[in-house]
């Protein structure tokens, strides 16, 4: 950022193998915020078990989200 070298940590201890049906709402996901598909996107949220969507997609994307 501001041209001096830094050291990065990334921590990859957190890794799972994913089902099928997972890989495939997470697809779903990121094409619903592509595309701005707010149904599907709470749909295949709530798939996974998440009951607050908002939150998810603060997380997911970092960034403020008001669908």
């Amino acid at each position: 950022m501001n041209g001096k070298p830094q050291v990065v940590i990334i921590d990859h201890g957190l890794y799972q193998i994913l089902t099928p049906e997972i890989k495939e709402s997470w697809c779903k996901i990121w094409k619903s915020f592509v595309i701005q598909d707010q149904i599907t996107l709470e749909k295949e949220i709530k798939k996974l078990g998440v009951t607050n969507v908002k939150l998810f997609c603060v997380l997911v994307l970092m960034r403020n989200y008001d669908g």
